[in-house]
């Protein structure tokens, strides 16, 4: 099957018990699937099994799919409703993370990346401040570079409400990271 076949003939195919069908729907869709769900569960662990079980859902669920052209829209639905599950249940177990003063083995760490660690760890804590909506937005719009017509189709808003979460997102990461350098 061709990786340039429209969803709805890659949904016919997969239903007609062509596998290789619904491999090009996953490669398709995969990465935008996680972006999804990393944004939702903020751990990228959860967001891999979130993703696995989304997919395994749909499959068995795809005889239901009306609008088989439909399918992106459908899967990233089906991820975001199994990442809110995932983060309820992970609030409800109330897991106690290891404690991150325990000493890698190989001794001391260069100095650049203690700093691009902490860069990217004053990222996350502002990127986890973020609403759901304004933290999936700005990632399908900065890493995965889509268009507003692209990221209101896929999370189910306007286009307008796609551009004013990402202002809003910019602004206050522009904000919570600004007061993290004045420390």
């Amino acid at each position: 099957m061709s990786t340039d076949s429209s969803d709805a003939a890659l949904v016919t195919a997969t239903l007609a018990g062509q596998a290789s069908a619904f491999e090009t729907l996953v490669r398709r869709y995969r990465r935008v699937a996680l972006l999804r769900a990393r944004a939702i569960t903020e751990d990228a662990d959860a967001a891999e099994d979130v993703v696995q079980d989304a997919f395994m859902g749909v499959v068995v669920l795809l005889p239901l799919l009306g609008d088989r052209g439909q399918f992106g829209p459908w899967l990233l639905t089906a991820v975001r409703h199994h990442a809110l599950n995932a983060t309820r249940a992970r609030h409800r177990r109330r897991l106690v993370p290891l404690d991150d003063s325990i000493p890698l083995a190989g001794g001391g760490a260069v100095d650049t990346s203690i700093e691009s660690e902490e860069a990217r760890s004053r990222i996350a804590g502002a990127l986890a401040q973020l609403s759901t909506r304004q933290r999936e937005i700005f990632l399908l719009a900065e890493v995965e570079e889509l268009s507003h017509e692209e990221i209101a189709r896929l999370v189910g808003t306007t286009v307008l409400s796609s551009r004013r979460y990402l202002a809003d997102a910019r602004a206050r990461l522009r904000s919570l990271l600004s007061v993290e350098e004045d420390r």
